[in-house]
């Protein structure tokens, strides 16, 4: 099947379906977990699994449920998606369009699970002040001198926010095995990619002490609904949160959202 496998997903996999317990869920309800991101010039997969009751008023992620007949209807049609194993429903068929209205619905334990999303339009001239950086390596025995150490410009990323909508800025170091800038830097902050939190915002900075590695970056630039903004809001103390107070689904936890995004190349070079 085809998944999107960019950091989008990643994180919202760890917050949506960790299986650890976490102390303000409501009483188990056996209510299915949609993970459901509908990405604009992608087809549709998505994935559906269960609760588990841990202990007490306490619920975490199950496995997937894999006998449902699990439908989207988009332009009048409806459409039964395919199920490959794992709870993951999709269809090859079903183009995700910016501006489309997408309703997902579904019969679990005699309740019909439904939600609805509007894919949020394409980024509107998404640009960058500069696609290129060089950084002097730093290691251990580098020793500096008056004015050797350069503080470059900011990258300066700008686009259209005309409809005061949310986006989300995205960082990430494609390179196999990139070289790292300053080898003095702490294991744990040794980290190839970078975001911002989602907001209403048209434009943002990168200074170049946020990377960590030379090599090729992609920065990609995320429209998102305002329902994605809550979850991300909602999740941010703590990863293994399955209840989300702002979802939109119907007799059903998690999320089912519209996402478009663009994507700039940039590279950071060594002096």
């Amino acid at each position: 099947m085809k998944i999107a496998k960019n950091i989008f997903w990643l994180f919202l996999s760890a917050q949506l379906l960790s299986c650890e317990k976490q102390s303000t869920a409501p009483a188990y309800n056996e209510d299915p977990v949609i993970e459901g991101y509908l990405y604009a010039g992608n087809t549709v997969s998505l994935r559906i699994i269960s609760q588990i009751a841990v202990s007490g008023a306490t619920v975490g992620a199950g496995e997937g449920i894999d006998t449902l007949r699990v439908f989207i209807d988009a332009d009048s049609s409806s459409h039964l998606l395919t199920n490959a194993g794992n709870g993951i429903y999709q269809d090859s068929t079903l183009i995700i369009l910016p501006g489309n209205e997408y309703k997902l619905h579904f019969k679990y334990k005699s309740k019909i699970v439904a939600a609805s999303t509007i894919v949020p339009s394409l980024p509107k001239d998404f640009t960058q002040s500069a696609a290129e950086l060089s950084l002097t390596k730093i290691e251990a025995t580098t020793t500096f001198t008056p004015g050797s150490f350069q503080i470059n410009d900011p990258i300066d990323l700008n686009w259209e926010n005309t409809d005061r909508s949310y986006y989300m800025i995205v960082v990430q170091n494609t390179d196999n095995r990139p070289e790292l800038i300053r080898d003095t830097t702490s294991a744990r902050f040794r980290v190839a990619n970078f975001r911002n939190e989602p907001a209403i915002i048209d434009q943002y900075q990168i200074r170049d002490l946020q990377f960590q590695y030379f090599g090729n970056y992609t920065i990609t630039l995320f429209h998102l609904n305002e329902d994605y903004a809550a979850l991300y809001s909602s999740n941010s103390n703590s990863s293994q949160n399955l209840t989300n107070p702002t979802s939109n689904i119907i007799n059903g936890l998690g999320i089912f959202t519209g996402i478009s995004k663009d994507t700039l190349l940039f590279k950071v070079h060594k002096k």
